[in-house]
């Protein structure tokens, strides 16, 4: 009996399955970050557990006075969360969550420009992604960045001019 070819293309899409379903076993073993958006894909976790976990983890570097945060740690949150395509609404959140964290340890600690710096940046993509989603602030997320701008502006830092569009400002309450 001859062959039709079909067995062969049996065959082989089964052993692309199986390379597949190794490769994700491997990943999933190897790399958090790769397991934790396995864990979504297959609803093992949810994209609502991992904001809350997102958020949790952002809230908590900030909560010890004694210990001075790793920003680039914290804000793996974000990016790491990011990466499950989240909608607009929760990256906004963390950032918010983010910034509003730091302008409350900036304001009792101080600390370095790289600090404040990272204030700015992030408020700046806070009100980007704000206006890209064209997704409005709440009336407490509204004051949470007020408050936040304002110490900006107290120490010299100028944010981009959409962070004041975002919020319904005038440009020119920079030279106030």
């Amino acid at each position: 009996m001859k062959k039709t070819g079909y067995e062969n293309v049996h065959t082989q899409s089964f052993v692309e399955t199986q390379e597949i379903e190794n490769l994700l076993v491997e990943l999933y073993r190897t790399n958090t970050t790769a397991s934790w958006q396995i864990d979504v894909f297959f609803n093992a976790n949810s994209l609502e557990d991992e904001y809350q976990e997102a958020k949790k983890r952002i809230t908590k570097a900030f909560d010890n006075p004694s210990k001075i945060p790793n920003l680039s740690t914290v804000k793996r949150n974000i990016s790491d969360f990011k990466k499950f395509n989240p909608p607009a609404e929760k990256v906004i959140d963390l950032e918010l969550i983010y910034v509003t964290n730091l302008a409350e340890f900036l304001e009792s600690f101080d600390g370095p420009d790289s600090y404040y710096k990272s204030l700015l940046s992030v408020t700046n993509t806070l009100a980007l992604n704000c206006m890209q989603a064209n997704l409005s602030l709440t009336g407490p997320q509204t004051e949470q960045l007020k408050v936040v701008l304002d110490l900006l502006l107290e120490y010299g830092w100028e944010p981009e001019y959409y962070v004041f569009d975002v919020l319904d400002l005038p440009y020119e309450q920079l030279w106030y």
